[in-house]
């Protein structure tokens, strides 16, 4: 997979790769601890679909920072902010329940995530004040999806946090599925996700 991402200003380097799969391990660490099973995809968007699919995942959330040197040099926090995305495209895998699906857990996501960057967003994917797309193929598996950009176009302040805070963000996505699960605590209950 590209490597994309940037450096610190004291040289500590970013990858957003390697940060979102970092953020992936420690939600899904969370997730165990609460009793849910939990996949962990590390291959393409097409592929962690399919894997989503073949494993009859109940959640499916894709993880990003767009860790871009583009505008890692920024030190405005309205540079950066954490963005969740829900289906919307009606007849591609996204029925009006998907929709409804995908817009409760993308709002359990935001509310308990948080970043340094001021420029919060729930969107839908083809909300061109949010994303350039029209269709973010990531979200449309079998499962309920929600598309996660834990910093938005990253800014310098974004990934120092990250470095400076590990665990933070994926157990903010932890428990934002498990509020959109409803908080089951029955030590044999389990529920397949998958978070890629």
């Amino acid at each position: 997979m590209l490597k994309t991402g940037c450096n610190t200003t004291a040289g500590v380097a970013y990858s957003e790769v390697d940060g979102a799969q970092a953020i992936a391990i420690q939600a899904k660490n969370k997730l165990l601890a609460y009793g849910y099973t939990v996949y962990v995809g590390y291959d393409w968007p097409g592929e962690n679909i399919k894997n989503s699919n073949s494993v009859g995942a109940n959640l499916h959330i894709p993880i990003h920072s767009n860790a871009g040197a583009w505008d890692f040099s920024s030190l405005n926090p309205a540079s950066g902010g954490t963005h969740t995305f829900h289906c919307n495209n009606i007849g591609t895998n996204c029925n009006s329940t998907r929709q409804s699906q995908s817009k409760a857990l993308g709002t359990r996501l935001r509310e308990r995530m948080t970043s340094p960057g001021t420029s919060d967003k729930q969107c839908s994917d083809n909300n061109t004040s949010c994303t350039p797309l029209t269709r973010l193929g990531e979200l449309y598996t079998n499962a309920v999806p929600a598309y996660v950009e834990a910093e938005f176009h990253t800014y310098g302040i974004g990934v120092t946090s990250y470095l400076q805070k590990p665990g933070t963000v994926g157990s903010e996505i932890a428990n934002g599925v498990d509020a959109h699960l409803g908080f089951p605590r029955p030590p044999t209950f389990r529920s397949p996700g998958v978070i890629s």
